[in-house]
């Protein structure tokens, strides 16, 4: 199935001078502010909405950005229709990216939560299971196969870059894919059990957790942010996880909660992984 390319979101100004806008045109209008295309990315049962940055240049190496859980419940008894980040952080991080970047989203996320093959298990108890998974490897293995003309380029490094739930995905992610040369996240959530105990939440009994896998391999670098302002998830919930990496830095930002103060961080981590050896 070829991928849909869509012209940046100029007719979703006009819907929002009419009303107020959704999560997902939010997301929409923010990446075309930003130079990005949308994208579906055909998954595993699922489509995958997604937004595409070239880059300034040619590259080999894939950045590809994953976002939070964004909005799974309304209330704690309520599920939400559509689970979709009311602000996508990670969207706004990828425009310090130089590198050709890919935000891909999840199942059912930026507006598709009515397709057929959606359930609300999708983004409540196994929004880190299988199914999850599955649709995203083979959603990133397809844009690997064939990506837009624009980017004029074979991706043979990927990394892999998490915000909260998405840095969850990210780690358990990274060992489906040899090409993974580097992994980092943004307040993520690496233990799941002791983050849903935290908060006495419904434990996500269909999900995994990147705290029960094994180490990711030596080869694969890491850095791992905390915010020191993080009642989500404080970085005692993330550095028991970290230390037990094999090639990971573990960095604590001093002026960042869960959402807000990670733009400098992030600019960091982007020229720490830049400057990589290959």
């Amino acid at each position: 199935m070829p991928f849909q390319l869509r012209i940046p979101c100029v007719f979703v100004l006009l819907a929002l001078l009419a009303g107020c806008a959704s999560a997902p045109q939010k997301a929409d209008r923010l990446a075309a502010e930003f130079g990005f295309t949308r994208l579906i990315v055909p998954g595993e049962g699922f489509e995958h909405i997604a937004y595409f940055s070239p880059g300034t240049g040619p590259s080999d190496t894939l950045h590809v950005y994953l976002e939070g859980d964004g909005t799974p419940w309304l209330t704690p008894t309520v599920i939400s229709p559509d689970p979709t980040p009311r602000k996508p952080l990670m969207l706004r991080l990828m425009r310090h990216d130089t590198k050709p970047a890919l935000l891909l989203g999840r199942p059912c996320y930026f507006g598709l939560a009515r397709q057929l093959a959606c359930s609300a298990e999708l983004w409540t108890s196994a929004r880190y299971g299988p199914r999850v998974l599955d649709s995203l490897s083979r959603a990133l293995r397809n844009f690997l196969q064939n990506p837009p003309a624009a980017s004029e380029a074979t991706y043979t490094r990927i990394g892999l870059f998490g915000y909260s739930g998405g840095g969850a995905l990210a780690m358990l992610l990274a060992p489906r894919f040899p090409e993974t040369y580097a992994v980092a996240t943004v307040a993520g959530n690496l233990n799941v059990t002791d983050w849903t105990t935290l908060h006495r939440y419904s434990a996500l009994a269909a999900s995994f957790n990147p705290a029960d896998q094994a180490p990711l391999p030596r080869n694969i670098a890491q850095v791992h942010w905390a915010g020191a302002k993080d009642d989500n998830l404080p970085p005692s919930i993330i550095q028991p996880v970290v230390a037990r990496q094999h090639n990971a830095i573990f960095r604590i930002e001093e002026n960042a909660d869960h959402f807000n103060g990670w733009d400098e961080a992030w600019q960091w981590t982007l020229s720490y992984l830049n400057g990589l050896a290959r």
